[in-house]
């Protein structure tokens, strides 16, 4: 049983001295095998993106997670459904058609309105 012990932990020892002499080669290989395995099932990796991508409930955490990184506070499911469900801009009444750009309007971290691109550009 000691033997056993003693052959892991000199193979222990041995695999630390190796993988710390041969760090930067080894980081390198590891660089390559991504390389490589990307080209070459870059149609695969497309594909299962545009899958991730295009559901509704990454659409929703992308665009929640925008707003938290752009300052609103309190971002919640309520204000996203409000947000997907307002079909007029609350200042101007412009219905919000193709080309017509919406924006959750705040003001120090605070939800306000909802508001089209241009009614923000006149804030």
């Amino acid at each position: 049983m000691d033997l056993e012990l003693d052959k892991k932990a000199k193979k222990r020892e041995y695999d630390k001295a190796y993988n710390l002499k041969n760090k930067e080669k080894k980081k390198l290989a590891r660089r390559q095998y991504y390389k490589d395995y990307r080209t070459d099932n870059i149609d695969h990796i497309k594909k299962i993106q545009k899958i991730y991508y295009d559901k509704d409930s990454s659409v929703k955490a992308r665009r929640m997670y925008g707003w938290t990184r752009f300052g609103v506070n309190n971002v919640n499911d309520e204000m996203y459904d409000y947000f997907m469900n307002c079909n007029n801009c609350e200042i101007c009444n412009k219905e919000f058609l193709d080309g017509v750009v919406k924006c959750l309007h705040h003001e120090n971290g605070d939800f306000k309105n909802i508001i089209c691109k241009s009614c923000v550009a006149k804030q």
